[in-house]
């Protein structure tokens, strides 16, 4: 996973945090998925390697937790921003 690529207002962007975590099939998203502390959003979050078999015999899935700080300023309302982040894959055959 690389690190966030961020647009928008800076107000939100900047004062976003986050958790992410690979979960198995059937896991739901909740609190109790995430480890370490939150990452700036613009950090990659460290992910252990995955491993997923040929034909879609597995799947990985992820959870992000996206938390905007309570120090935010009253100026950010109205705004909005984004965070885009890119998984790599490698064949290992």
């Amino acid at each position: 996973m690389t690190d966030a690529t961020v647009a928008g207002d800076s107000a939100i962007t900047g004062n976003l945090s986050y958790r992410a975590a690979a979960v198995p099939a059937g896991t739901k998203c909740s609190s109790t998925v995430y480890t370490g502390a939150a990452q700036n959003i613009g950090t990659v979050f460290p992910l252990p390697a995955q491993a997923v078999s040929a034909a879609g015999a597995n799947t990985v899935r992820y959870c992000f937790e996206v938390t905007l700080a309570a120090k935010t300023p009253n100026t950010a309302q109205g705004k909005s921003g984004s965070a885009t982040w890119v998984f790599s894959a490698t064949s290992a055959t």
